[in-house]
């Protein structure tokens, strides 16, 4: 009897080991998604003065954007992604109702590519089990909720439209960038922190669902060309053309520095229509630029192990 006990609890052992090992079979696999992408940064925005984050939230923002996955699964709980990004960015003062954002005038829009190493945490999900005869079986739970966060590096190049063209903007350095005295232009990259969560659903053992919500937090505040201060128009032309710039040059970084239509839509600033806001406030230099995506999308498991092998 004894023997038997014995031999009781250690068959329920391996069974248990064996149920736990399962996720081996399927370690690897790919994924593809198509979603949107909206910048949090100084233009454009919510309908009140500007605030940090998610609560700025512009729907008028939302652009296109596609990734691909390669995922492996290190445990039943714990997975590693890396994931390729791409998509677009743009901000604009017109969208918001806010006095001095709108009266600000800027627009920006851009492309962005990211790279970035993701850890996935499945919080909980379908557990999968083995019937008496040995059959695979998964639970009656049929989705799975889990977390992201990661490191990553992200590329952009914000433009403007001018003239019938869009402009690169840090090319003519609206807020003085390259001039004497000023700081260097800025990079057209940045590492990112991406954070997230996201939800799945199995079709079958290879073929799944997920739609994911991923926040970056970034190193930059230039991603919509905006941060400091005005240089001032006249002042701008007239540093720019000392350099050798053409005034044809010099006038579109004038500009697109500062298209501020305070004086037509708000004359009881007392700002003349023609107003040179030199030294006033342009961006928030305190508070970096930040972007987030909303993606769905389809994965395959590539590495599933055949039937009549061991899992472990």
């Amino acid at each position: 009897m004894r023997l038997f006990v014995v031999f009781l609890i250690l068959f329920s052992s391996i069974q248990l080991s064996a149920q736990k090992q399962l996720w081996k079979r399927h370690r690897e696999e790919v994924k593809v998604g198509i979603g949107m992408s909206n910048f949090l940064g100084d233009l454009g925005g919510g309908n009140d003065i500007g605030r940090d984050g998610i609560v700025d939230y512009d729907f008028k923002s939302n652009l296109p954007s596609i990734e691909i996955n390669y995922g492996y699964r290190f445990s039943g709980k714990f997975s590693a992604y890396l994931k390729l990004n791409y998509g677009y960015l743009k901000g604009d003062d017109a969208f918001t109702e806010e006095t001095y954002r709108n009266g600000r005038n800027l627009h920006f829009r851009s492309y962005f590519f990211e790279t970035s190493l993701l850890a996935k945490f499945d919080l909980f999900g379908p557990t999968i089990k083995k019937n008496s005869l040995g059959k695979v079986r998964k639970s009656k739970v049929s989705f799975n909720f889990y977390i992201l966060a990661g490191a990553g590096y992200m590329f952009f190049n914000p433009k403007a439209y001018y003239n019938g063209n869009w402009v690169n903007l840090q090319e003519l350095g609206t807020e003085g960038q390259g001039l004497p005295g000023m700081a260097s232009p800025y990079q057209l990259s940045t590492l990112v922190l991406p954070y997230g969560f996201g939800f799945g659903k199995d079709f079958n053992r290879r073929w799944s669902f997920n739609a994911e919500i991923l926040f970056r937090a970034t190193f930059t505040d230039y991603i919509d060309d905006v941060s400091t201060d005005y240089y001032g128009r006249e002042a701008l032309i007239k540093a720019k053309m000392d350099m050798g710039q053409s005034l044809e040059t010099a006038t579109a970084a004038a500009e697109l520095s500062d298209p501020n239509t305070y004086g037509l839509t708000h004359p009881e600033l007392g700002i003349k229509t023609d107003a040179d806001l030199k030294g006033e406030q342009r961006g928030d230099p305190s508070d970096n630029d930040s972007y987030l995506t909303v993606m769905f999308t389809l994965s395959r498991k590539i590495n599933f192990l055949r039937s009549n092998r061991r899992a472990f």
